[in-house]
């Protein structure tokens, strides 16, 4: 395959990296629950994934109960009541489609994240369709910040999953690496590098 050579960013904890989104909270056992369902194999072979993580969030948000959240944007604090998720995203999409932050961008060495709370589980799925076009940023319940490096304590642990795949639970410290790799890659096939 031939194609162009890009330098990307990517997101890292500890000595993991992480090329997509890191979602903390409902976000991320909702990823959880789809990894582990069988219906998530089943949706992929018929190239329908996406509705593998709509059904896992109808399955969570019934259950689910947001927490208070201590937040530190490149050593700003912040505290956030009632917190649904946190996603810092390096890439605009994930999860079949989803635009959780609409202008992240691989190459601007900063995250995107979008923060989700104070509101009832009912408003939270009303919400929840707007993701896929992300419309959802404009929601009051929704706040959107940028940094380079972001620290999440909870007194509750929440969840987290990076790229899809579970990386644990609060407190996590994630760092923007920019330009860490080379990626080759043709628009033909990956459109949303191009």
């Amino acid at each position: 395959m031939t194609g162009t050579t890009k330098k990307i960013d990517i997101a890292r904890i500890g000595r993991k990296c992480y090329t997509t989104v890191i979602g903390i909270g409902i976000d991320g056992k909702v990823a959880q629950t789809a990894n582990l369902s069988r219906y998530k194999k089943w949706l992929n072979h018929l190239k329908m994934g996406n509705l593998s993580y709509v059904l896992s969030f109808i399955q969570v948000v019934l259950r689910y109960k947001p927490v208070d959240v201590h937040i530190k944007v490149d050593g700003k604090e912040m505290i956030y009541s009632d917190v649904w998720l946190i996603a810092v995203a390096n890439l605009p999409n994930y999860a079949g489609g989803m635009k959780i932050c609409p202008e992240a961008c691989y190459t601007d060495g900063f995250f995107h994240i979008c923060i989700v709370q104070g509101v009832s589980r009912w408003t939270l799925m009303r919400i929840f369709p707007n993701v896929f076009r992300g419309n959802h940023i404009f929601h009051p319940a929704v706040t959107t910040l940028q940094g380079r490096k972001v620290e999440v304590y909870t007194e509750s642990p929440m969840i987290a999953h990076g790229d899809g795949e579970m990386i644990g639970e609060t407190p996590l410290e994630v760092t923007v690496y920019q330009d860490a790799i080379h990626v080759i890659y043709n628009p033909q096939f990956i459109p949303s590098l191009a």
